[in-house]
């Protein structure tokens, strides 16, 4: 089976090259993995992205915009997303095949914000979304995103991942800590808001 990898790019040019060279490193047990990146209107000089065996694309700012892009001409059986502001485990692409060979609908994982550790030991496979809302912490069938595309006027566009983790759907969760969220050094970010949204929600 084939993973497509889906990373929207704007800016952190330094970080998004580590992030490309892990993935490469990710890669190499796994050559038809694909790889796309969609550079989506940077100040940054990101020019270097072209040194890289990946998918390239550009289009107007926009992360929403760049995942609809990505989505329109992956190729993969399964879909997983990662931000350019991130970091992955150097066993990402090998836990993914493992676990995909079960082919469950989708799958979700432990990750990390910062240096915490945010344990979903405890998650209701039905109700995932009241654990986890980023698009990061799941690996997706393909077919789950026919005819579901993200919302160009919606700031925080994984909300859209509600129209896809259907109550039809199956998940699997794998207990191994695959992401890292880099939670104080996005304050701004979407993630960041959303975070906050979701654990507000949830202590209320």
């Amino acid at each position: 089976m084939k993973v497509s990898v889906i990373m929207p790019v704007y800016n952190r040019a330094e970080q998004t090259r580590k992030l490309l060279d892990k993935l490469m490193y990710c890669k190499r047990n796994y050559p038809q993995t694909e790889i796309i990146v969609v550079e989506n209107g940077s100040d940054e000089d990101m020019s270097f992205l072209e040194e890289y065996d990946i998918v390239l694309r550009h289009c107007e700012k926009g992360v929403s915009r760049a995942r609809n892009l990505a989505l329109d001409i992956c190729t993969g059986d399964y879909i997983t997303f990662i931000d350019n502001d991130d970091w992955i485990a150097g066993y990402y692409l090998d836990i993914i095949y493992e676990h995909i060979q079960t082919k469950a609908d989708w799958y979700i994982w432990q990750w990390y914000s910062d240096e915490t550790f945010d344990d979903m030991s405890d998650l209701d496979l039905n109700a995932p979304l009241k654990k986890q809302v980023a698009l990061w912490g799941y690996c997706f069938k393909k077919g789950l995103f026919d005819g579901v595309r993200f919302d160009l006027d919606d700031p925080y566009g994984d909300k859209k991942i509600a129209d896809v983790l259907r109550p039809d759907t199956k998940g699997e969760l794998i207990e191994i800590p695959m992401y890292r969220y880099r939670f104080l050094g996005n304050a701004g970010s979407i993630c960041h808001e959303l975070w906050k949204q979701t654990h507000t929600t949830s202590q209320d």
